[in-house]
């Protein structure tokens, strides 16, 4: 491997760390673990991008065990978006990384009528309300804060969960009718160990750089949204572990036991075509995404700049187009590539359409 990297490098190393293709995580707890936290405010995307990284016939319908069964979780724990984790993780990254979003989310919860002793009333409240492991529907836990005062309609309803679930007070749990339950996260949740901010930290830079490098200081301030110096001194941490490369000016890393540079990854890499969902973390995991989405394409994934990421396809790790879904078609999707595809991709891209259909079907 050279000491300098050329985007299609970083783009294609990106990939494999990504397990794209599948790599070493087998289940979907593993998996979960792997990638640390993959965004999750579109949950039917999200349970692709555990899916399309798990090794085996995974479905659909076993991210959702996952979840019933507690291995993962959804809930807040970076950026005041909505993520999955690995269960055991949720309690220490919420404990290192939610204070910022809490502090930006202040003056719009004030606004709205939830000041810090509102907010303080409704986590006692909820505490009485889902006790004994009571799950409640996001509808039915609100109307019983209604009834004990806490008025939760409009958009107040949104920043009481958000405030709960980013103080470790609930997390989502499995569904109940259409909506997700919610749950009291201590007691749903495995007990972890306390870890200081410093082993934090640590813990969350050596993730962030397995399941994502090569990365920099910069990517995992942005992914965590922690301060600079935070995310420089937590690279600082681990850098014993790591290896690092020149790229565009400036120094990236991943782990010296990185899959991305074993000789085999490397070819399975280059090969690696995959049709990932709305919100893919090989996009949405870095503040510098020019490796994986070029600046010219950036609009038709995101359009018109929206914050509403289409559905693309991947080969190397770059982005070569989206794709949708089309009764119509044969296939069952349509494909809009950015430029010509070549025959050999056009066969991998087909197929990997094919194992999304499987992963989505009942049977």
């Amino acid at each position: 491997m050279p000491l300098e990297l050329t985007a299609a490098d970083v783009a294609r190393m990106r990939a494999v760390n990504q397990l794209l293709p599948a790599g070493p995580a087998r289940t979907i707890a593993a998996t979960a673990s792997w990638m640390l936290a993959v965004q999750a405010q579109d949950y039917t995307a999200s349970k692709w991008v555990i899916g399309s990284r798990t090794h085996g016939s995974v479905r659909d319908r076993d991210i959702e065990v996952a979840l019933e069964r507690r291995e993962i979780v959804r809930s807040w724990p970076l950026r005041g978006t909505l993520h999955i984790t690995a269960a055991a993780d949720l309690g220490w990254m919420l404990e290192l990384a939610a204070a910022r979003p809490l502090r930006s989310a202040k003056t719009r919860q004030e606004s709205l009528g939830l000041p810090l002793p509102t907010l303080e009333r409704s986590a006692e409240l909820t505490h009485e309300i889902l006790a004994d492991g009571r799950i409640l529907a996001r509808d039915a836990f609100l109307t019983e804060l209604a009834d004990q005062g806490i008025d939760g309609s409009g958009q107040r309803g949104a920043h009481l969960i958000g405030y709960l679930a980013q103080t470790f007070v609930i997390c989502l749990g499995p569904r109940v009718g259409k909506q997700h339950g919610i749950v009291l996260a201590e007691s749903w949740l495995p007990p972890t160990p306390r870890l200081s901010r410093e082993e934090a930290l640590h813990r969350l830079a050596l993730g962030y750089v397995r399941g994502h490098g090569p990365v920099d200081a910069a990517d995992l301030a942005w992914w965590a949204m922690l301060l600079k110096s935070e995310a420089t001194a937590a690279m600082a941490s681990i850098q014993e572990e790591l290896e690092e490369f020149d790229y565009d000016g400036r120094t990236v890393a991943v782990l010296k036991d990185s899959p991305a540079l074993v000789p085999e990854m490397i070819t399975e890499g280059r090969r690696s075509m995959t049709a990932l969902g709305a919100f893919d973390e090989l996009i949405l995991g870095y503040r510098d995404r020019q490796p994986n989405l070029s600046d010219e394409h950036f609009e038709l994934v995101v359009p018109g700049k929206n914050g509403m990421f289409l559905r693309t396809l991947q080969h190397g790790g770059r982005i070569r187009g989206t794709w949708r879904t089309d009764p119509k078609s044969a296939s069952g999707a349509a494909v809009v590539p950015f430029d010509t595809l070549t025959a050999d991709e056009r066969t991998g891209f087909e197929r990997a359409l094919a194992e999304h259909a499987r992963f989505v079907s009942a049977q």
